[in-house]
């Protein structure tokens, strides 16, 4: 492990040329690379990673892209466009937003724009921000993603502003054989202002590569934000993604993590009520097949009075594929009166497809109302049985009743053209596996 660090610090001494020495951005980069060699990636032993192997990770380094220099066409584009789906569209090329392929046409009080102009020219607004509201153990692929921050996106609303219009993050990467891609994003909803934000994580090619993305998201006070996050790269790209949320007092955050693509994909969820009032929903889907591995870690840290906060992860995995789901729901002792609810439901269509499931409480408030739950299956046959009975063929029978069972972790997404999409493309992915239909 000590060469292939050796190896990205080497990678640094270029990319640090590129950048304005004794800046406080060159020392938070020096920082998270000296955080790299300190905490290093992490194995096994650690054991919020305990049933999730990166061995194959790290048989190598990868090339990380600083100068990104890919360009796709208009029409390339459109290929990955969702019917019906009216957007606020932006397109992240290799990490660096091309302007040329976005919307133009952003309505005042709304800020987006790539990470870098924040960094170089907005420097104190950024330093309240960056890095903020990370853990401070942070593991090796935060601090490498700390290490090369230059490119990602930029949002932020004035206070009071309502978009009415859905922002469309389409991250792309175009695949250079052992690259790796590291957006860094930013998203800051001003008091009283609601918007929704969908990312979207896809690729070109079959080349072996990595994305390591963070997106770090403040709620301001009574501000509602919608996310949702669809990972649909090639099954030759590893994912790994951290999301860091801060809600102030009444404010809404309502999230959805969507799993389809990817070999190994490793997705962190951590989000802060730090504020009276506030409310949470985080929502999962995940659908793996072959040999994909799917890996969702969350965390809900209650820190004051009367808050609220719902999860739901469901899952449906085939073949030879493998989920784990680490859940944990903290709440603080001045957190009375907190009501949170954590559940991870699993689907196997294989006898060789296996969940490790470890939901977790750490209450330290005596007036709350908290439950968490983890439930594994397999389609009931009295259900098929039933629907056989009555002229439903076989593999339609299995396909309604695993749509039925996924139903509930879409049902947050109120954006209805991209629920639709999501349906479709949750039917391509189930086909991919050797039991969906049978």
């Amino acid at each position: 492990m000590q060469e292939l660090i050796k190896n990205y610090h080497s990678q640094h001494q270029a990319f640090a040329d590129l950048n304005q020495s004794g800046t406080w951005l060159g020392e938070m980069q020096r920082q998270g690379l000296t955080r790299l060699g300190q905490a290093g990636f992490p194995t096994m032993a650690d054991e919020n990673w305990r049933y999730t192997n990166i061995k194959p990770l790290l048989k190598q380094a990868f090339n990380v892209v600083t100068r990104p220099e890919g360009k796709l066409s208009v029409e390339q584009v459109d290929a990955f466009k969702i019917d019906g789906l009216e957007s606020l569209k932006f397109v992240i090329i290799d990490g660096q937003l091309d302007t040329c392929l976005s919307t133009n046409d952003i309505p005042a009080g709304l800020t987006i724009k790539d990470l870098s102009e924040l960094l170089n020219e907005h420097a104190e607004h950024a330093q309240k921000h960056i890095n903020q509201l990370l853990p401070e153990s942070t593991h090796g692929f935060m601090a490498l993603n700390t290490a090369f921050v230059r490119n990602g996106v930029w949002i932020e609303t004035d206070r009071d502003i309502v978009v009415d219009k859905p922002v469309e993050l389409i991250f792309i990467s175009t695949g250079e054989d052992h690259s790796l891609v590291q957006p860094r994003n930013l998203l800051i909803a001003g008091e009283n202002s609601r918007f929704k934000v969908i990312e979207r994580y896809l690729s070109l090619g079959d080349n072996k590569t990595m994305t390591n993305t963070i997106s770090e998201i403040f709620c301001g006070s009574n501000a509602n934000v919608e996310h949702v996050r669809v990972q649909q790269e090639s099954r030759s790209v590893n994912h790994i993604s951290g999301t860091f949320v801060k809600l102030e007092k009444q404010a809404r955050f309502s999230t959805s993590t969507i799993t389809l693509g990817g070999h190994l994909t490793r997705n962190d969820l951590r989000c802060q009520i730090s504020g009276a009032d506030a409310h949470s929903n985080m929502y999962g889907l995940y659908a793996t097949n072959q040999r994909q591995h799917v890996d969702n870690y969350t965390q809900v840290e209650h820190q004051v009075a009367n808050c609220t906060s719902d999860e739901l992860y469901k899952g449906v995995l085939d073949d030879r594929s493998r989920a784990v789901f680490h859940g944990r729901i903290y709440v603080a002792q001045d957190a009375q009166h907190t009501d949170a609810y954590q559940n991870n439901r699993t689907l196997l269509l294989s006898s060789d497809a296996e969940i490790d499931t470890k939901p977790q409480l750490e209450i330290y408030a005596d007036d709350v109302k908290c439950s968490h739950g983890a439930t594994v299956g397999q389609l009931n046959e009295e259900y098929l049985f039933y629907l056989r009975s009555r002229g439903v063929e076989n593999s339609k029978a299995r396909r309604m009743l695993t749509f039925a069972f996924v139903k509930e972790a879409l049902g947050a997404i109120s954006i209805e053209p991209l629920k639709l999409y999501l349906e479709d493309e949750l039917d391509k992915q189930l086909l991919k596996g050797s039991h969906y239909g049978d």
